[in-house]
Protein backbone atom coordinates (compact mmCIF):
# COMPACT_ATOMS: atom_id res chain seq x y z
CA UNK A 1 0.00 0.00 0.00
CA UNK A 2 1.45 3.36 -0.90
CA UNK A 3 2.18 6.06 1.48
CA UNK A 4 -0.30 9.13 1.28
CA UNK A 5 1.94 12.24 1.38
CA UNK A 6 0.30 14.70 3.58
CA UNK A 7 0.13 18.15 1.92
CA UNK A 8 2.45 20.66 2.99
CA UNK A 9 1.45 23.64 5.41
CA UNK A 10 -0.08 26.58 3.09
CA UNK A 11 0.26 30.17 4.11
CA UNK A 12 -1.85 32.93 2.51
CA UNK A 13 -0.36 35.23 -0.62
CA UNK A 14 -0.60 38.65 -1.94
CA UNK A 15 -3.18 38.79 -4.21
CA UNK A 16 -4.27 36.54 -6.67
CA UNK A 17 -1.07 34.27 -6.20
CA UNK A 18 -1.35 30.59 -5.06
CA UNK A 19 -1.11 29.89 -1.63
CA UNK A 20 2.92 29.39 -0.37
CA UNK A 21 3.82 25.50 0.62
CA UNK A 22 7.34 25.49 2.17
CA UNK A 23 8.40 21.94 2.83
CA UNK A 24 8.87 20.02 5.52
CA UNK A 25 12.37 20.69 7.08
CA UNK A 26 12.72 24.42 5.49
CA UNK A 27 14.02 26.23 8.66
CA UNK A 28 10.74 28.79 10.52
CA UNK A 29 13.66 31.75 10.01
CA UNK A 30 13.87 31.28 6.47
CA UNK A 31 9.80 30.95 6.23
CA UNK A 32 9.38 34.12 8.36
CA UNK A 33 12.51 35.89 6.33
CA UNK A 34 10.71 34.97 2.93
CA UNK A 35 7.45 36.28 3.82
CA UNK A 36 8.66 39.48 5.90
CA UNK A 37 10.40 40.36 2.80
CA UNK A 38 7.26 40.09 0.44
CA UNK A 39 4.48 41.65 2.80
CA UNK A 40 5.09 42.19 6.28
CA UNK A 41 1.86 43.56 7.08
CA UNK A 42 -0.05 40.92 5.63
CA UNK A 43 1.63 38.44 7.51
CA UNK A 44 1.90 40.47 10.63
CA UNK A 45 -1.20 41.21 10.30
CA UNK A 46 -2.32 37.34 10.27
CA UNK A 47 -0.13 36.40 12.82
CA UNK A 48 2.04 34.34 10.95
CA UNK A 49 5.23 36.01 11.77
CA UNK A 50 4.78 36.11 15.23
CA UNK A 51 3.69 32.03 14.88
CA UNK A 52 6.92 31.28 13.15
CA UNK A 53 8.69 33.44 16.14
CA UNK A 54 7.64 31.61 18.45
CA UNK A 55 7.77 28.41 16.40
CA UNK A 56 11.67 29.11 16.24
CA UNK A 57 12.21 29.29 20.28
CA UNK A 58 10.65 25.53 19.88
CA UNK A 59 12.68 23.57 17.02
CA UNK A 60 14.19 24.33 13.73
CA UNK A 61 11.97 23.68 11.46
CA UNK A 62 8.26 21.88 10.36
CA UNK A 63 8.63 18.00 10.79
CA UNK A 64 6.60 14.69 9.37
CA UNK A 65 6.33 12.36 12.31
CA UNK A 66 6.59 10.12 9.39
CA UNK A 67 10.21 10.64 8.78
CA UNK A 68 11.39 9.99 12.51
CA UNK A 69 12.25 6.80 13.42
CA UNK A 70 13.24 7.44 17.25
CA UNK A 71 11.20 5.73 19.52
CA UNK A 72 8.67 7.97 21.89
CA UNK A 73 6.26 6.65 24.94
CA UNK A 74 3.70 9.17 23.75
CA UNK A 75 3.07 11.51 20.57
CA UNK A 76 0.78 14.63 20.96
CA UNK A 77 -1.00 15.87 18.05
CA UNK A 78 -2.99 18.77 17.25
CA UNK A 79 -5.35 17.93 15.30
CA UNK A 80 -7.14 14.74 14.60
CA UNK A 81 -6.37 15.03 10.45
CA UNK A 82 -2.53 14.21 11.80
CA UNK A 83 -3.35 11.97 14.33
CA UNK A 84 -4.82 9.71 12.00
CA UNK A 85 -1.60 9.76 9.76
CA UNK A 86 0.49 8.95 12.93
CA UNK A 87 -1.63 5.96 13.48
CA UNK A 88 -1.46 5.10 9.93
CA UNK A 89 2.10 5.13 9.52
CA UNK A 90 2.58 3.55 12.72
CA UNK A 91 0.29 0.55 11.12
CA UNK A 92 2.63 0.13 7.86
CA UNK A 93 6.03 -0.11 10.18
CA UNK A 94 7.07 -3.42 11.35
CA UNK A 95 6.12 -4.04 14.63
CA UNK A 96 10.11 -5.38 16.10
CA UNK A 97 9.66 -4.31 20.42
CA UNK A 98 6.22 -4.29 20.51
CA UNK A 99 6.89 -1.14 23.10
CA UNK A 100 3.97 0.74 23.59
CA UNK A 101 3.43 4.42 22.66
CA UNK A 102 0.31 6.72 23.99
CA UNK A 103 -0.72 8.35 20.45
CA UNK A 104 -2.59 11.18 21.90
CA UNK A 105 -4.83 14.27 20.45
CA UNK A 106 -5.71 17.27 21.20
CA UNK A 107 -7.87 19.19 18.83
CA UNK A 108 -6.45 23.12 18.85
CA UNK A 109 -7.66 25.34 15.89
CA UNK A 110 -3.98 26.98 14.17
CA UNK A 111 -4.27 30.36 15.59
CA UNK A 112 -1.90 32.19 17.66
CA UNK A 113 -4.98 32.80 20.66
CA UNK A 114 -5.43 29.50 20.60
CA UNK A 115 -2.16 28.08 20.61
CA UNK A 116 -1.19 30.25 23.69
CA UNK A 117 -3.70 28.24 25.47
CA UNK A 118 -3.14 24.84 24.50
CA UNK A 119 0.48 24.81 24.89
CA UNK A 120 0.35 25.32 28.76
CA UNK A 121 -2.68 22.68 28.72
CA UNK A 122 0.02 20.12 26.74
CA UNK A 123 2.67 20.38 29.12
CA UNK A 124 -0.48 20.02 31.86
CA UNK A 125 -0.98 16.87 29.93
CA UNK A 126 2.80 15.25 29.56
CA UNK A 127 3.28 16.20 33.18
CA UNK A 128 0.01 14.16 34.33
CA UNK A 129 1.42 11.33 32.86
CA UNK A 130 4.86 11.16 33.87
CA UNK A 131 3.60 11.81 37.37
CA UNK A 132 1.38 8.96 36.77
CA UNK A 133 3.98 6.33 36.45
CA UNK A 134 3.72 4.18 33.67
CA UNK A 135 1.09 5.47 31.24
CA UNK A 136 0.22 2.21 30.52
CA UNK A 137 -1.62 2.16 33.93
CA UNK A 138 -2.29 5.65 34.19
CA UNK A 139 -3.40 7.10 31.19
CA UNK A 140 -7.62 6.46 31.51
CA UNK A 141 -7.15 8.33 34.54
CA UNK A 142 -5.35 11.01 33.62
CA UNK A 143 -6.88 11.80 30.84
CA UNK A 144 -10.84 12.09 33.11
CA UNK A 145 -8.91 14.52 35.15
CA UNK A 146 -6.93 16.30 32.47
CA UNK A 147 -10.12 16.87 30.59
CA UNK A 148 -12.22 17.82 34.07
CA UNK A 149 -9.84 20.56 35.13
CA UNK A 150 -9.50 21.72 31.51
CA UNK A 151 -12.61 21.44 29.73
CA UNK A 152 -10.55 20.27 26.77
CA UNK A 153 -11.40 16.45 24.78
CA UNK A 154 -8.50 14.28 24.30
CA UNK A 155 -8.58 11.19 21.90
CA UNK A 156 -6.11 8.81 22.17
CA UNK A 157 -5.06 4.99 21.55
CA UNK A 158 -2.46 2.53 21.75
CA UNK A 159 0.38 1.42 19.07
CA UNK A 160 3.41 -0.90 19.17
CA UNK A 161 6.93 -0.16 17.61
Amino acid sequence: MARRQPPNRQLPTVNSQPPAAPQFGTPYATIHDDLAAKDPELYQRKGLLQMLRRNMGVKAAPERYQDNRDQFDVVLTFEERVMEQVIEDMAQRPQVTLQPVLVCNMDVTDNHEEAATAAPQALKLCQMLEAGGDWEDCVDGVVAQFQHETGRRLTYTVCYY
